[in-house]
């Protein structure tokens, strides 16, 4: 297993966290500032050079299964924790935060069932359409943006996020499911991602914004995420990555989530 680390303040964001932090955020829809539509270039050719400025479609495929571990906080709530993130080439995933005074967080993946558990809701099973979003966004499709997981793909305008000029490109797969993604005019780098997430209490309209991206291996990734709920700010840091297979403990059901699982 390759193993990478940052000696710099650490941060960068995978999919597979993403599809399970990305739930916390809602916040205020963005001002665009449009251009004329004949002077947008087509979403086929902002997806085919952002895989490239990564560092190529197969590489990205070839980096899905990876573990990494870094820090989550709120500084606003005080809190503070380590973190990390398992994702296999199959699709599972699990996400892990330790936060002192607060307890251990899990949200999982293990191909067929999607779980969630904290010391604030216990364990739980998710269903429906949170379980088909969160199945659909580990699948490799999800990560490429590939015509077979989003069947529309628009360049809708050019605007500002984060501080970055960049195009706005909406992405919808055949359940209806909307993602608008930004990359930058001048790099081609995701700079930020909006959709609205199915949760629990209900669907929710999230932002991540994606900064400082840094050569890992061949692979460009994002180290810093930043991500507001409410006017609530949370960052989420990364300073180790290792590529290959996590080991499949990672994936397997907890106890609780099994008793549920056996239940149903």
């Amino acid at each position: 297993m390759l193993r990478i680390r940052r000696h710099s303040p650490p941060l960068r964001r995978t999919a597979a966290l993403s599809a399970v932090l990305m739930a916390f955020l809602l916040i205020p829809a963005l001002a665009p500032a449009p251009v004329q539509a004949q002077d947008l270039p087509a979403a086929d050719e902002l997806i085919e050079r952002y895989l490239d400025a990564l560092g190529g479609a197969d590489r990205v495929t070839d980096r899905i299964a990876s573990s990494a571990r870094g820090s989550f906080s709120m500084p606003a709530a005080g809190l503070q924790g380590q973190m990390e993130v398992h994702s296999s080439a199959a699709g599972q995933m699990l996400v892990r935060i330790n936060i002192p005074g607060v307890g251990e967080i899990l949200s999982g993946y293990d191909g067929e069932v999607a779980w969630d558990m904290d010391p604030f809701q216990g364990p739980r099973v998710l269903e429906g359409a949170e379980a088909g979003q969160r199945s659909m966004q580990t699948d490799p499709g999800y990560y490429l943006r590939s015509a077979s997981t989003f069947p529309t793909r628009e360049t809708v305008e050019q605007t500002e996020m984060g501080g970055e000029a960049c195009y706005r490109v909406r992405l919808v797969t055949e359940e209806g499911w909307e993602i608008f993604d930004c990359f930058s005019t001048e790099t081609g780098l995701l700079t930020a991602t909006e959709m609205t997430l199915e949760t629990a209490g209900g669907p929710v309209n999230s932002v991540t914004i994606l900064r400082e991206y840094e050569d890992f291996d061949g692979l460009m990734i994002a180290t810093r995420t930043e991500q507001t709920v409410m006017g609530m700010q949370q960052i989420l840091s990364i300073e180790e990555v290792e590529f290959g297979e996590p080991d499949a403990a990672h994936f397997e059901l907890p106890a609780p989530i099994r008793t549920l699982v056996g239940g149903q």
